[in-house]
């Protein structure tokens, strides 16, 4: 009995860490400059974490709560904004303003924008 209940309880915490680990992310960056963004805000809403920096500033655009930006697949972790972001960042100051991609099958990266401070991110959970 006793350990029927400890399996129960390790299962629930196995499954309940496994969902915590599966976000929808968003960055959106509008305005700034090559300094940094005058305004930061974050929101989370359940498994949806968002990140907006807009106008130009001196403020990094980076999570004040961590680690919201963190995807799980099967084939490893990531962090949006340090992993994912700057690859982003490459493919748009080399012209290539939108596009999209699935990670590990597990998340659709999508991006769209005008420069390297105008463009949204996201990374969508494949369900």
């Amino acid at each position: 009995m006793k350990l029927s209940i400890l399996l129960s309880i390790v299962f629930a915490m196995i499954t309940s860490q496994s969902f915590a680990d599966k976000n929808n992310v968003t960055i959106d960056k509008s305005g700034g400059g090559p300094n940094g963004y005058y305004h930061v805000g974050e929101s989370h809403d359940g498994n949806s974490n968002a990140l907006a920096c807009w106008n130009p500033g001196y403020s990094e655009c980076v999570w004040v709560t961590q680690p919201y930006d963190v995807i799980q697949t099967p084939k490893g972790t990531y962090s949006v904004l340090k992993d994912i972001d700057p690859d982003i960042q490459l493919d748009i100051s080399s012209g290539k303003l939108s596009g999209s991609y699935t990670l590990d099958d597990t998340y659709i990266i999508t991006w769209k924008g005008t420069d390297i401070y105008n463009y949204t991110l996201q990374a969508t959970l494949i369900e």
